[in-house]
Order: C-alpha cells, then sequence, then structure tokens
C-alpha cells in the first residue's frame, strides 16, 4: 500500500481545514477554503492515475443529479435565486468528489489521516468550547456573526463551528468515527485511549447540552459494548420499551406538541411535498415555504429547516429524498457485506441521527467528510497494507 503523497496530504488538510472551520473571509462571497477546493480538486484530476470502486461512482452520479436537479428547480421557481446561494450549493458537489476522490483511491492512508485530524478535533474543541463557555469570547473566524452583547445563558461555546448543535454534531461524529477505527482497524486494546476521548467528548457536548448528539453518544456507546450486553437483552429490552412508552406518552399527553416549532417544522416540510408537487422548492426553498404560510410567526422567524435529511424534501422533493435514504442504505450494505455489522456500519443510522439535531444546514460541510470516509471504509481491506495497489474494490 504506497503513501499518500505530500500532496494528497496537503489536499487533505485543505479539505478537512474547510470542513471544520468554516470559511476565511477575503471578499463577502469568497473564501480561501473555496479556492482551496477548486485548487485540490483540479490536483487530483492531473495526478497519478488511480483505480475507482463502484461506491466512488454511485456517490458521485447521486450528487451530481442532486445538485444539478435542485439547481433547474431554484431557477424555475425563481423564488429565491442567489448568486452566492447557488455557487455555495455547487461547491457541494465539488468537495464531495475531492472527498470522495482521496478516500476511494488511498482508503487505509487516508482513514489514518482523518482519524488523527478527528482526535486533534476533540481536544481543540474542548479547550476552545471551555474557553468560549467561561469568558464568552468566540473566535472571529467562527463565523457567528453573533451579537455583542450575548447573555452567557443562552451559551454559545462553538468553537470554529456555526452554532452550538452544529459544533455537537461534529464533536460526536469525530467520536464516533476516532472509536471505529481504534477498533477495527488498529485493534487498540487500550481502554485509557477510549476512555480519554470519551471524557473530552461528554465535556464538549454537555458544554454545548445538545441532548440529541448525547442520546447518539449513548447509542454508540451500548453498541460498541454490545457483546458484553447480550447477556441482560431481556432486562434491557424491557427498559428500552417501558422507556420509549414513557417517552411517547410524555410527548403525547404532556408536551403541547400543537405549539412546538421543532416539530411543526418536521410536519410542514413533508406538507410541502403536496403543494410542490413533490418536485420540492429549490435551494432557499425552506424560508420561501415557511413564509407562505398563514402562521408563518409560529416558527419565530426561523429561516430554514435545520434538519439535513428533511431539506431534501423541501429543497429537491420526494425522488432525492428517497434516493438520499436509499443511498445509505447501500452503504450499510457494503460495509456489512466487506467488514460485517462493526461500528462504522452503526455510524450511519447515528450520522442520519445527529443530522435531525436543530442544525443540518446542507452548507455544513464537515457532514460530507464524514459521510466520504464511511465511503472510502467500504473500499478499504487490511489486505490492501500487504499489496502495491491502490484500492482493494
Amino acid at each position: 500500500m504506497k503513501e499518500l503523497s505530500l500532496y494528497h496530504k496537503i489536499a487533505f488538510g485543505v479539505l478537512c481545514l474547510g470542513a471544520f472551520t468554516g470559511t476565511y473571509l477575503i471578499l463577502p462571497q469568497l473564501s480561501f477554503v473555496r479556492l482551496g477546493v477548486l485548487m485540490v480538486l483540479v490536483g487530483l484530476l492531473f495526478s497519478s492515475r488511480v483505480r475507482l470502486s463502484s461506491s466512488f461512482y454511485v456517490v458521485s452520479v447521486f450528487f451530481l443529479l442532486y445538485i444539478a436537479y435542485t439547481m433547474a428547480i431554484t431557477i424555475m421557481y425563481g423564488h429565491a435565486v442567489n448568486v452566492s446561494n447557488i455557487a455555495n450549493f455547487f461547491f457541494i458537489f465539488l468537495i464531495v468528489i475531492a472527498l470522495l476522490w482521496l478516500f476511494c483511491s488511498e482508503p487505509h492512508q487516508s482513514m489514518n489521516f482523518f482519524y488523527n485530524v478527528c482526535c486533534i478535533n476533540l481536544v481543540v474543541s474542548t479547550i476552545l468550547a471551555g474557553i468560549e463557555l467561561t469568558t464568552g469570547w468566540h473566535l472571529p473566524m467562527s463565523n457567528m456573526h453573533l451579537p455583542e452583547n450575548v447573555s452567557h445563558n443562552l451559551n454559545f461555546p462553538t468553537g470554529f463551528f456555526n452554532n452550538t448543535n452544529d459544533f455537537s454534531i461534529i464533536v460526536v461524529l469525530c467520536y464516533c468515527f476516532a472509536m471505529a477505527y481504534r477498533i477495527n482497524i488498529l485493534k487498540n486494546k487500550k481502554r485509557w485511549g477510549d476512555y480519554m476521548l470519551l471524557a473530552l467528548c461528554v465535556a464538549c457536548l454537555c458544554m454545548t447540552r445538545c441532548r440529541t448528539a448525547l442520546m447518539a453518544l449513548a447509542l454508540f456507546g451500548l453498541f460498541i459494548q454490545r457483546k458484553k450486553l447480550k447477556r441482560y437483552k431481556t432486562l434491557l429490552g424491557i427498559i428500552g420499551v417501558v422507556f420509549l412508552v414513557g417517552a411517547a406518552l410524555a410527548f403525547f399527553l404532556v408536551h403541547n406538541h400543537s405549539t412546538s416549532v421543532r416539530l411543526n417544522l418536521y410536519l410542514y416540510s413533508f406538507a410541502s411535498l403536496l403543494d410542490s408537487y413533490c418536485l420540492g422548492y429549490g435551494i432557499g426553498g425552506d424560508l420561501y415555504y415557511y413564509a407562505s404560510l398563514d402562521n408563518y410567526t409560529q416558527f419565530g422567524h426561523i429561516i430554514n429547516i435545520h434538519s439535513y435529511i428533511l431539506h431534501f424534501l423541501l429543497t429537491s422533493g420526494i425522488i432525492f429524498f428517497i434516493g438520499y435514504i436509499a443511498l445509505l442504505v447501500y452503504l450499510m450494505r457494503k460495509i456489512a457485506i466487506n467488514h460485517g455489522r462493526n461500528e462504522f456500519w452503526a455510524m450511519i443510522p447515528l450520522y442520519v441521527l445527529v443530522l435531525f439535531a436543530p442544525s443540518g444546514s446542507h452548507f455544513l460541510w464537515a457532514q460530507y467528510l464524514f459521510f466520504c470516509s464511511l465511503v472510502g471504509y467500504t473500499c478499504y481491506h487490511p489486505m490492501c497494507e500487504q499489496k502495491a495497489i491502490s484500492v482493494c474494490s
């Protein structure tokens, strides 16, 4: 297995920096990160030829059709045509292609590089969250545009990310990837390393108080301990059923869900299917659709649905919503066939869960980084380390 070249390592670093930090603005709609993505992609196209797996082409074709269709719908409606938004949306395809190329051309080395990035990010995120929580000071590069006098009770420790929920999503996905890599690729038996990563992750999530991310972390922890918990499966099953029934009763009988902004956002996203004839409203269509409702004030002037999965419904219609779910199922099947139902396989439903957290903008590039890492894992094979080939299909 050949090593990643110096150029590939620099390219990977640029893409990871862009995904984790957002934008370094030069001009209002131009940034180093976006220019960096273009340079990385051009360099990859002229780099040495490699064999790419079927997963690369399946995912690439899906995102190409998704981007092209959504842009066409946007232009057709004409209500949200904004050059900067369209340009940002187009860059989704470029960063996905560049990341897929790296992960699928050199899966073992790329995943090792990304593992180190995730571990470093957990350490840095904990430090940044602690500083911002205790001082109220926010990094200028976090692209947050917060008001100067932010109430300390609102708790905005976000480090490089756009808001607390983005921060929590990235932290929990970093932890899940790092643990999956340690268990299935490093075969690391040192529990102190696992406990250290867990402590960093829990510390960050407790500072941000994102319940969805904490729930995803707990579920991933249970999956890791599935062999030990198997002997108590009956008891745990009963506890789980009681918990779900209690949560359902509390939600429907105690909680006034008719006034829940989050629930109404989700319900109206499905209702938009009928109004758009299942075609979607294009880029910015969520704001357009909610603002057109008579009861828009109940959403508190929320500008988007804050759920990446449901963005497909509002922006691109039912076909790409179902297509994206099918793509995730396809990846789960590929991982199960090649590697079994391990921690990487479990990351996919958790990935869906955290993207239902109150965030999930399609401009949050980090989610594409984790998605592409899972595609790369479908190409990974331990024997690749002993063979002088670029990829094991």
